[in-house]
């Protein structure tokens, strides 16, 4: 119906003489209402996050300003403040719309009943009018609904942000009081007491935006697995803290929710309470900076110590690396490159001269050969531990850190 038929249609004199009768009886209707909604489908809602107070005003406020709107006076409309307090207060939406239709089947009861007492013209003029009251009442929920999303996805985004900045803090170090801990848990939905673990998912290739899925994403996809977890974006990579017993459930879970297909992630030890927060983002970073760049999925910090060490500390770890290789990084490249290769090959076979040859494609005594080439120019004997311990660091540096931190001093 256009609005002006509508308009036409609700000032009939009749309608008027309905709702000025009915608008004497306002606070009577007004209990009424309040009541059938503390009884209706979604009392269950209402009740505990509305006080009666605030409900009876509301309902109130909805009856003036229809029987305004049916007896051609004005009231203003409640729709804009109704829903955003509701959504404020938490209510779902199809309470707060069960309790206007609640009100508004009272209030067509209550004209009906009217009606039949002021004579049939009264009823014909309700009924002619039936539509356009159906009509103004259906415009006051969708003006209800409407405020109500808009608000609440205002709620949503503003608890976003706060959680984001309350993470932000503890991987800081900056929430360090117990009570101040177990709220920053209730807010970011996680247990007050682990154990947890921290993980950091590099950016895409190119920057800007952590490799995908999102951050929503993740925290959806986790909790699919039973896994409670916070997170927050920066320009440079994705942190979140997982409540989880330990990482090899956290990879399988993971893999199992189709998080680690593409992405690299650092995840630190895991520690008991928050209070660790900030500790273990910095092992989950050492771990995600100690990584080749191929490697895909979960990096455990415990997985490689001694490559985190060395990116913890590249001053020191290049002046090893040049005091232990410098002889050999003197060479020219390709001899350099050759050296270090067999090295680096010969440390992930276990020191096996005859594996390391089969990955290299060459005969076990070109790989003696060069080992011995290798104590020739560092001075370190590959079967003293000790001095093995000191080329497997110094190769460490060389291969994580830029050429230019480990050129000659």
């Amino acid at each position: 119906m256009a609005a002006h038929s509508m308009h036409a249609a609700l000032s009939d004199p009749q309608l008027r003489r309905l709702a000025k009768s009915l608008y004497d009886r306002v606070a009577d209707l007004t209990e009424k209402v309040t009541d059938r909604v503390r009884r209706g489908p979604h009392a269950g809602f209402i009740p505990g996050s509305v006080p009666l107070d605030d409900l009876r005003t509301s309902c109130r406020a909805h009856l003036a300003f229809a029987l305004h709107k049916l007896g051609g006076g004005y009231s203003p409309d409640p729709a804009p403040l109704v829903g955003r307090q509701r959504a404020r207060q938490g209510v779902p939406l199809p309470a707060v719309l069960g309790a206007y239709r609640v009100g508004a089947l009272l209030l067509w009861e209550e004209l009906v009943e009217e009606a039949q007492r002021s004579g049939r013209s009264s009823l014909r003029a309700l009924l002619a009018g039936a539509g356009s009251i159906m009509e103004m009442i259906e415009a006051g929920a969708e003006a209800l609904a409407v405020v109500y999303q808009a608000t609440a996805t205002e709620q949503a985004a503003w608890r976003e942000q706060y959680r984001s900045a309350l993470l932000a803090d503890l991987l800081d170090g900056t929430v360090v009081d117990t009570a101040a801990l177990w709220r920053a848990a209730d807010v970011l939905r996680l247990p007050y007491e682990g154990p947890f673990v921290v993980a950091v998912v590099e950016a895409a290739a190119g920057g800007g935006s952590p490799a995908a899925p999102q951050a929503a994403d993740w925290e959806s996809r986790l909790a699919a697995q039973g896994i409670a977890s916070a997170w927050r974006h920066t320009p440079e990579m994705l942190i979140g803290v997982v409540s989880v017993r330990d990482i090899p459930t956290f990879r399988r879970l993971a893999d199992r929710a189709g998080l680690t297909d593409s992405a690299r992630i650092g995840v630190s030890p895991p520690f008991r309470t928050m209070a660790g927060t900030c500790q273990s983002f910095r092992l989950a970073r050492l771990a995600l900076l100690a990584a080749a760049p191929v490697v895909r999925g979960l990096i455990a910090f415990d997985d490689q110590p001694l490559a985190a060490l060395v990116v913890h500390s590249p001053d020191v770890s290049a002046r090893l690396a040049w005091a232990v290789l410098g002889g050999l990084l003197g060479l020219p490249a390709p001899e350099r490159q050759s050296l270090l290769d067999t090295l680096a090959v010969w440390f992930s076979v276990a020191g096996s001269a005859e594996l390391a040859a089969r990955r290299l494609h060459c005969h076990a005594n070109t790989v003696r050969y060069r080992l011995r080439r290798v104590e020739q120019l560092t001075g370190r004997a590959v079967a003293d531990p000790v001095a093995v311990a000191e080329l497997y660091v110094a190769l460490q540096a060389v291969r994580l850190l830029p050429a230019s931190n480990w050129a000659a001093p």
